[in-house]
């Protein structure tokens, strides 16, 4: 029996856990993940240093998914090229070992803009988050996406894709940015995130269709707009967006395809992509806080019972 000084702590023990900072673990279950190790560093077939990844070329990790789904680009795409330090001895290590052994560069052009989305097909759930550690560009952008078909991007119907920039990137826009629709809704936001070094950074979007909220994570931290450590409410017209927000409020987008992507204005300013996942997010706090509220229910019931 648990004592009854124990028990009398539990609601500032359920108020502690209010207070848990979201730097935690934020997936519960992993439904496909990729490390994008290169072969020689014990990674899958074809997965060759310098260069493009094999066709088909399958997710490292797909979890119970048989046959194991394709990374596909969009339509006007190539597949990304993989390196690892000792052929770009220049990436950084700091903030992720594993890009020793392997990581993926977007580096399609497409006009006088270089545009890279990667899909896998998902559809799994309604409620998920995608997570990849990234290098940022100096010209734009790193994006994560939720899209209705493989070969889709940013700009395609049923699409929602979350823009992260460093505070060094020259883009007329800063820090976040999310579109909705393709580019039919956009809401802006002009605070930076704070990354002003070229070191890897992990981001991740929990997509949460039923409850029409975007959470959005920067090295584990919680990031809304306008500096609100918040998830954005997809049922709010929030001020100064660009394009107005209240059609999102019956706007649903598609599950079937996650991706992860970068945009950059010339070759040679490239982001890195490394360490995708995708999968559930962790319970809530509220959840947590139920079920410490049952124990405590529990353990005064067997202190009573124990007294009759």
């Amino acid at each position: 029996m648990v004592p009854y000084k124990v028990a009398a702590l539990l609601p500032f023990i359920c108020l502690l856990l209010v207070s848990v900072t979201t730097a935690d673990v934020l997936m519960e279950i992993t439904d496909y993940s990729d490390s994008f190790t290169t072969t020689a560093n014990g990674g899958l077939a074809g997965r060759i240093a310098g260069s493009p990844g094999p066709a088909p070329c399958p997710v490292e990790n797909p979890g119970a998914t048989s046959p194991a789904p394709n990374w596909t680009p969009y339509a006007d795409g190539t597949i990304f090229t993989f390196h690892d330090t000792t052929l770009l001895p220049s990436v950084s290590t700091q903030g992720n070992a594993g890009a020793a052994t392997g990581f993926i560069r977007p580096e399609q052009g497409n006009g006088s803009v270089y545009l890279s989305d990667y899909g896998l097909s998902y559809g799994l759930r309604e409620d998920y988050v995608v997570s990849i550690d990234a290098v940022f560009p100096a010209t734009d952008r790193v994006n994560i996406c939720s899209l209705a078909n493989l070969g889709d991007d940013i700009t395609s119907a049923g699409a929602m894709s979350v823009f992260f920039r460093a505070d060094y990137s020259s883009s007329t826009h800063a820090g976040l940015d999310i579109y909705a629709d393709g580019l039919a809704y956009e809401i802006l936001a002009t605070d930076a995130l704070g990354i002003t070094d070229q070191n890897w950074h992990n981001l991740a979007v929990r997509f949460d269709q039923p409850g029409k909220k975007i959470w959005i994570y920067v090295d584990g931290t919680l990031t809304g707009m306008g500096g609100a450590a918040e998830p954005v409410d997809l049922m709010h017209d929030y001020v100064g967006t660009e394009l107005a927000g209240a059609p999102l409020a019956t706007f649903v987008y598609s599950n079937k395809v996650v991706a992860v992507g970068a945009a950059q204005s010339f070759p040679s300013d490239s982001a890195y992509l490394d360490n995708f996942m995708v999968g559930s997010p962790i319970p809530e706090p509220s959840t947590f806080i139920l079920i410490i509220m049952a124990l405590a229910g529990l353990t005064l019931f067997a202190r009573n019972r124990s007294r009759e």
